[in-house]
């Protein structure tokens, strides 16, 4: 993984998410242009992706623990404290959190596994149990961890994505559809197999599967 390593802070452009998110609420969402050209002092905000390490090592742990984030995900179990130390220390996963002004929105993750003798990636999130409410932003943080990361390694070593969201979770369905994810069905059994293969077989009646 080394190879795919860049610069560990990017600066993001927030206004690709926001278009999304306007169709997805159906809510008028104000032009940036106007909010940041106003005379009042309304600061512009600044978006950016930052490598985790080992000091968010607990925060990381009470995130993947969180109820909301449990009922999203396909090991629904609450994870032991030692299990989360041994696991972070001996896995590859590439992890990131997403900052809005220096706080913490959502941390974002990816794996490259092999499935089958070929290679995946594998995206996935788990919200600031704090951020209550602040769908927007969370939106935002996928989107650009998509753009600034995965879609980089997916160039490189000419691979595709593969992910799953609860059926249940209609925003992050439509979020899927308005950013033309493809949704794995029937009619690819091949892929279908690869996904619920990976995402544990007992679950995946729960959650539908993307490739991208």
């Amino acid at each position: 993984m080394a190879a795919f390593k860049s610069k560990d802070l990017y600066q993001v452009d927030d206004g690709g998410a926001e278009r999304i998110v306007k169709h997805i609420l159906n809510k008028k969402i104000q032009n940036r242009k106007n909010i940041y050209t106003t005379k009042h002092v309304i600061k512009k905000k600044k978006f950016y992706l930052k490598k985790t390490d080992l000091t968010q090592i607990n925060s990381s742990l009470i995130f993947r623990n969180n109820k909301i984030n449990m009922l999203n995900s396909i090991n629904n179990k609450k994870i032991k404290s030692i299990d989360h130390y041994i696991w972070w220390l001996s896995n590859n996963r590439i992890s990131y959190g997403f900052y809005k002004n220096s706080k913490l929105i959502i941390n974002l993750f990816h794996d490259v596994v092999k499935i089958d003798n070929k290679k995946w990636i594998i995206p996935g999130w788990y919200t600031n149990p704090e951020n209550k409410g602040n769908f927007l932003d969370t939106l935002k943080g996928i989107h650009f961890h998509y753009f600034k990361k995965i879609r980089f390694i997916e160039k490189k070593l000419k691979i595709h994505s593969l992910s799953s969201i609860n059926k249940k979770n209609q925003s992050m369905l439509l979020f899927a559809k308005k950013i033309k994810w493809k949704q794995v069905n029937e009619s690819n059994k091949k892929i279908l197999t690869i996904c619920k293969k990976y995402f544990n077989q007992a679950n995946t009646n729960l959650f539908n599967f993307y490739i991208r």
